[in-house]
This record gives structure tokens, sequence and C-alpha cells, in this order.
């Protein structure tokens, strides 16, 4: 159940050619995907790189933003202003109620079914996801890689019934970027790492 991931240059046109962009376009086009219930087709009019890539894991420590566009291909592309968007399935042979801790720089977010269920981002870049509904654990004491970990909602998977899950992470400036998820399942205990904080 591989995940598939499409990166979008919001520096582009549909075609490739270069377009002006900043960074409040790029905040409201990304308020406008996760708004549309994360329609794909709000991406349209920006450049969608044509090399996929496929995982099963979301752990990208902290890089150069310039490995994003370089991984799926296109290195002469710009490294800020862009999208990762991947699309995929959770499943599980057993009943399990679990939740994400992770972080994301500049910006991770998961929808699962139809619902946000993650976010995190940089603690300057808060306000820029000041539209969206409710809020998540953030600036917690634990560290992952370079940031403190957010945690996210609860989710609950049956048992071999499948739920549609979506990731998209990004970079607005450029010079260094980070991803990553770990999960919490619930009702287990988890040994601890010297800042006191679960190894998940």
């Amino acid at each position: 159940n591989d995940f598939e991931g499409n990166l979008y240059s919001f520096n582009r046109g549909r075609h490739g050619n270069k377009i002006p962009m900043d960074r409040e376009t790029f905040r409201q086009k990304l308020r406008d995907f996760v708004l549309s219930g994360w329609d794909a087709s709000i991406l349209n009019p920006y450049y969608r790189l044509p090399q996929k890539l496929y995982t099963t894991h979301f752990i990208i420590p902290l890089v150069p933003s310039t490995m994003a566009p370089d991984g799926f291909g296109a290195p002469d592309v710009e490294s800020y202003y862009f999208m990762v968007h991947y699309k995929g399935q959770l499943v599980s042979k057993e009943p399990i109620t679990f939740r994400f801790w992770g972080i994301g720089d500049a910006f991770l977010m998961v929808n699962v079914n139809g619902d946000e269920v993650f976010l995190a981002c940089n603690e300057t870049h808060k306000k820029y996801f000041d539209w969206r509904e409710g809020t998540f654990a953030g600036g917690e004491k634990y560290y992952l890689g370079n940031k403190r970990m957010w945690i996210g909602d609860w989710i609950t998977l049956e048992a071999g019934e499948p739920l549609p899950m979506q990731i998209m992470f990004g970079e607005w400036l450029g010079g260094s970027l980070s991803a990553m998820l770990n999960v919490e399942v619930q009702g287990e205990e988890y040994p601890r790492n010297r800042q006191g904080g679960p190894i998940l």
C-alpha cells in the first residue's frame, strides 16, 4: 500500500513556465486546497513534476530543500514555494486506535478520511495556518530531529477496513526541509528517551 507522491511548484505555471509567487499567495493557495477537501484540481494551475515517488514511511530528516525537486528528478526547479502531496490508504489487520506525533519544517499536514488529523509547522509559521479550525498540540517538550514534536488527533481503524489518507508538506522560502511522522498506539507502553519522551 505505497503512498503515491507528487511535487507541485508554485513558482511555475501548469506547463513549467515561471510565474511570480509570494508568501501570502502561496499561503492562500494552500488554504484553498485544504478547504476544498484536498481536491487536487485546485492545484491544476501549477507545475506538477512528471516523476512520482512512492513510500510507506515519512521520515525526512533535516536536509537542504533542494533535495525535494532533485528527488523528483527536476534539480532545476526552485526549492521554495513548493508542496509535496502524497495519497494512499491506511489499513490494519487488527482494530487499532492511534495518533501521529511529528514535525514539519516548514509544514506538514495529514488528512485521514476527509478530516485533518495532524498539523506541524515552524512556530513562526503558525499564523499562516490560522484558517484551520481547531488546534493541535504544538510546542511540546519532546524533540524529534531539530524540532519539538506536535501531536495529532486520535484515529481508529477497524480490522481490514482501509481509510484514505493524504499528506502534504513543503517549504516557503527555501533553505532546509524536514517532515517526520511517528505513531503512538493507544494503550501501549513505550520506552523513554533521555528527554523523558516516548520512543515511538
